[in-house]
């Protein structure tokens, strides 16, 4: 584990830094206002993924890990009736935007003008929820060299490039980005089929299985994803887009450090899925008291380093022009260690039971979010209180995260059954 760990460790670490030059790419072709829609772009795609995904990428980690070796068919099986579904809400998608572009535009970014940029959105979101079920393929198969540099460029290498090729409008860089991954999703998955036979590909109970176990967990994982985008939201529809922009990209700050953590939720879900299959939930449980450890060490660590140098960086990065979002940052960063706990203990509650969990945790959180930046907006108005809310909320998911993963190790494996 602790190779595989240090593998997605560096492409995290990689990823991160490809990220943040392409902040900066933005800032220089595009300006403030083009800042402003690529953050709030970035906080709407990271909701639209998972409502797109369905849950269906950890249901395909969780039952790639558990076949056998030989089982060669049967895993193609599980992936391309992973990706059946997914076409279909992409498709639905797509034609909504088609019929009511601006309805669509004003209820996603917060102005209705913006038809073109919510279109090339979901187009990108398809291009990644493709990749990203190649990653769930490989992942549970445990070749995390292939889903880390698949990770690599869908998250990183190919929107920075498109970015430096088609600079006049974000949403040319979207579009371009978004079919560049459609493009890869087909050759890398043609090429994954090996000799697997096309014909009898396609099982019903196989894509009831995606069905029952994702969908259950979508609206969690879309609660998850909103409280990193309701703080831009409001403040977008509150105080303006540019306002809007910086809250997002203190969000999307937030995104960046916890990748630092997440390597470990992404290598645990395969091998807490074997170890429960196996009965082995007492050296799980040691495992998972380690992870806690390491997790909570990494977050105070980043968030001093944030604490005492983000104004400098951001000064340094982006200019003194957008040195506006660093209290805001100051804020979110608070937010590392919950978030932190929370992405590595999901892992170990979606691999023990098929029940949605994790989903009941983030709506719970959602909602406390909801209330908080209602009764802060009538009685302050002050957009510092939003990100104050996603704190809070931050750590309720941790809480209640530690709570459940540590009665998931008390009960008997429910993947068994």
């Amino acid at each position: 584990m602790k190779r595989d760990y240090l593998i997605t460790l560096l492409s995290t670490q990689i990823l991160m830094l490809v990220n943040l030059v392409s902040f900066k790419l933005v800032t220089l072709f595009l300006g403030e206002h083009g800042f402003a829609l690529y953050n709030i772009g970035r906080r709407t795609i990271s909701v639209l993924y998972p409502l797109m995904m369905m849950g269906i990428g950890i249901s395909l980690v969780r039952n790639i890990a558990m076949t056998s070796i030989e089982e060669h068919h049967k895993r193609h099986q599980i992936l391309f009736n992973a990706v059946i579904p997914i076409l279909f809400v992409a498709l639905f998608a797509i034609a909504t935007v088609f019929f009511i572009p601006s309805v669509v535009a004003t209820l996603l970014l917060g102005d209705g003008s913006l038809e073109l940029l919510v279109l090339s959105i979901f187009i990108y979101v398809l291009g990644l929820s493709l990749c990203g079920l190649l990653q769930s393929f490989f992942r549970g198969r445990m070749q995390f060299v292939k889903t880390n540099l698949l990770g690599l460029f869908s998250g990183g290498l190919i929107p920075m490039s498109c970015i430096l090729l088609f600079r006049t409008k974000i949403e040319h860089v979207y579009f371009a980005a978004g079919f560049t991954m459609i493009s890869v999703f087909v050759v890398m998955y043609l090429s994954a089929l090996d000799n697997a036979k096309i014909r009898g590909l396609y099982d019903a109970s196989v894509l009831r299985t995606h069905l029952v176990y994702g969908l259950p967990r979508t609206p969690g994982d879309i609660s998850f994803y909103m409280l990193l985008m309701v703080p831009s939201w409001w403040a977008t529809h509150s105080y303006g887009l540019e306002v809007g922009g910086r809250v997002a990209f203190a969000c999307t700050i937030l995104n960046l450090f916890a990748s630092a953590i997440s390597p470990i939720s992404f290598i645990l879900l395969p091998k807490a899925s074997a170890m429960f299959k196996n009965g082995k939930q007492a050296e799980l449980k040691k495992l998972m008291i380690k992870l806690i450890m390491l997790s909570a060490t990494v977050s105070v660590v980043g968030i001093i380093i944030i604490q005492l140098s983000i104004g400098t960086v951001i000064e340094f990065c982006l200019g003194k022009e957008y040195m506006g979002a660093v209290d805001l940052i100051r804020i979110v960063a608070i937010g590392t260690l919950p978030y932190s706990l929370f992405i590595c203990l999901r892992s170990i509650v979606d691999a023990e039971s098929t029940k949605p969990i994790n989903s009941i945790i983030c709506m719970i959180s959602l909602g406390f979010m909801l209330s908080w930046d209602y009764l802060m907006q009538v009685l302050y108005n002050d957009s510092i209180l939003l990100v104050v809310g996603l704190v809070i909320s931050l750590y309720i998911v941790a809480i209640l995260s530690i709570i459940v993963s540590l009665n998931a190790l008390k009960n008997k494996p429910s993947v068994c059954t």
